[in-house]
């Protein structure tokens, strides 16, 4: 075997080893642009090669942003990772995203602010390195004036607020003149105030068509009385009293007194008529037994 029959390593291969059969191709990350050569060259830091067997230089390529490799001769470049960020090529490494900034995605070439809660809303979860910040809207009955709050303010007493996601509270209104409250107000509705009702007036009862008028104390008519007796004829007037009698009554001065065994009756108000008018007629029978009473003395 001459020595001409060994073959020297074209470029793209390599072989460190004496006595070999075959020359060993360059793998990805790496290339040869000469022949003979016991080694394969490696793309340097910050670049990658997915091409066997490479000739050129420029079959390394340079690590785009939000990639970076920190090791020389590799066939590809590492991501960066959430919450790092890589804003130029051909880095060896990601940077890391400061306070205030998020990436929530990988391969990212910048970060983004947190999110700003707005006036209305409050911050419910704080955001960091992979997050962003979380808000909700503040319930109706609630308020919040300031960006990125931590809380909801409950609108305080005589003031309410019926939506969601507001900057203040309303008051609640005054009933006017001629109003009353009808339904309190409370942090999510307002007072319902409704107009005073006078009533309805009440009509006057008018007077019956057939009610007798009313007569005149004097002119009442005398009903008959229930136990009076009956009027004493001239001629049989009473036996006068004995002539022994101590002394005689005027006739001026006769009373009748009323029995002393029969009970004086009570006169309601309704009756005071008819008890008017059986006095007036028992007044007048009097008279007649004291004129009857002088004729008899007189023909004594």
């Amino acid at each position: 075997m001459a020595l001409f029959d060994c073959i020297i390593c074209p470029g793209g291969w390599s072989q460190d080893q004496p006595g070999q059969g075959n020359c060993d191709e360059c793998q990805q990350g790496q290339y040869q642009d000469e022949s003979g050569e016991l080694g394969c060259k490696t793309c340097s830091v910050g670049r990658y090669s997915i091409v066997t067997g490479s000739t050129a230089l420029f079959d390394c390529e340079i690590c785009p942003g939000g990639w970076s490799q920190d090791q020389p001769g590799q066939g590809n470049c590492d991501e960066c990772l959430r919450g790092q960020y890589q804003d130029e090529s051909g880095q060896s490494s990601c940077e890391q995203c400061s306070v205030g900034l998020f990436v929530g995605e990988q391969g990212e070439e910048s970060c983004a602010n947190h999110t700003q809660c707005a006036k209305g809303s409050y911050r419910v979860k704080e955001g960091n390195l992979t997050h962003d910040s979380v808000c909700s809207v503040c319930n109706a009955g609630y308020f919040s004036d300031n960006y990125d709050a931590l809380i909801c303010v409950i609108c305080s007493f005589g003031r309410f607020q019926p939506q969601k996601g507001t900057q203040q509270c309303l008051p609640w209104r005054s009933c006017s003149e001629g109003q009353m409250m009808q339904k309190n107000g409370t942090s999510t509705s307002d007072v319902e105030c409704v107009n005073i009702s006078t009533g309805p007036s009440v009509p006057q009862s008018p007077a019956p068509k057939d009610s007798p008028s009313p007569v005149p104390l004097g002119d009442a008519p005398s009903p008959a009385a229930k136990d009076s007796p009956s009027p004493v004829p001239l001629g049989d007037a009473p036996s006068p009293a004995p002539e022994n009698s101590s002394s005689r009554v005027p006739l001026g001065d006769a009373v009748i007194a009323p029995s002393s065994s029969s009970p004086v009756p009570s006169v309601s108000t309704d009756n005071y008529t008819l008890f008017l008018s059986a006095a007036v007629r028992a007044s007048a029978y009097n008279s007649l037994l004291a004129i009857l009473f002088m004729i008899w003395l007189s023909l004594s």
